[in-house]
């Protein structure tokens, strides 16, 4: 990524030239690769682009003090953007982040106001694991109310040496969360989004994601990456 500074004929840019996508944002002007999409209308794709452009709507739908609201709560709670612990969520980012990861639970209600405090979750625990014929995770994770949904996203085969953050994860599954080990049975859609299971001793990134339904709250426990176990 690159940072753009303007003169005197060039003031701004917007868009994207070639491979190029120059964007504007609080920390300044930017130019980076042009993310490409591997496979721009699968179903999957397309699913998670009405979901995002639903989320997006019904922000434009909050009143001004919501907006506000949202916003001022991003500031006082900064949440690391996935990629870059240096770069926050804003607001409008928070909302459309937990509305996305909710409703892909069937949890359709908006929320208007975040008036909800920052959750902790203690003790993650993450495995993947080859039992028999069926690839999963286990997570052990210290839950202490029952409207806990976990999702995990994960990525396919990486090397020893793999940066967590190079490797983009794809969303799997999500389940409810109870205190204790919590296990994710992976073997259909790995094998869906992958084309084959990994093998015993290969390396993955695994991802996850715990809300609560009943309020915004969302904790992550970040890329980690794991060697596949029996």
């Amino acid at each position: 990524m690159a940072r753009v500074l303007y003169g005197a004929t060039v003031t701004a840019i917007n868009g994207s030239i070639g491979g190029t996508t120059f964007q504007r944002n609080r920390y300044g002007s930017s130019a980076k690769n042009k993310p490409i999409i591997a496979f721009p209308n699968s179903p999957d794709v397309n699913a998670i682009k009405l979901l995002m452009q639903t989320a997006a709507t019904e922000w434009r739908e909050l009143t001004a003090s919501n907006r506000a609201t949202w916003n001022n709560w991003a500031q006082t709670n900064p949440i690391p953007t996935r990629l870059n612990p240096n770069a926050y969520l804003n607001g409008f980012n928070l909302f459309v982040k937990y509305h996305l990861i909710r409703w892909l639970a069937g949890v359709g209600t908006p929320l208007a106001n975040p008036t909800f405090t920052l959750a902790t979750l203690n003790n993650i625990s993450i495995s993947t694991r080859r039992v028999g014929a069926t690839f999963r995770t286990e997570v052990s994770v210290n839950v202490t109310t029952p409207d806990w949904v976990g999702y995990q996203f994960t990525s396919g085969l990486v090397t020893a040496s793999s940066y967590v953050s190079s490797n983009p994860t794809r969303y799997m599954i999500n389940q409810p969360m109870a205190f204790g080990t919590t296990f994710f049975d992976l073997t259909t859609v790995y094998e869906d989004k992958f084309g084959t299971l990994p093998a015993v001793n290969d390396y993955v990134i695994s991802d996850f994601t715990f809300i609560r339904t009943t309020a915004p709250q969302i904790v992550e426990s970040g890329a980690i990456k794991s060697i596949v176990t029996v």
